[in-house]
């Protein structure tokens, strides 16, 4: 009889802990889903955020370049100077 107790009990057990992990993994899987949903919405954000940021970093290639030839200018009349 004790046996058959214990038996069942370890069955109640294992289907009530079966049940938690069904719910964990239905919550699980609905988490999955809201972070896709969330991801497409970004990838779809990002070309007109990329969009508003291409003219901004041209404009700081164009003065990254101008400072290096005037750091360049600079260093060659120096040197010319110097001589």
């Amino acid at each position: 009889m004790e046996h058959q107790c214990y038996q069942e009990a370890r069955i109640r057990a294992l289907e009530t802990e079966q049940a938690k992990t069904e719910v964990y993994y239905k919550n699980t899987q609905q988490d999955i889903e809201e972070i896709k949903e969330i991801l497409k919405q970004l990838q779809q954000r990002k070309p007109s955020n990329a969009a508003l940021w291409q003219p901004i970093i041209v404009e700081v290639v164009k003065l990254m370049t101008t400072m290096v030839l005037i750091l360049g200018a600079l260093a060659g009349a120096e040197k010319i100077i110097a001589r």
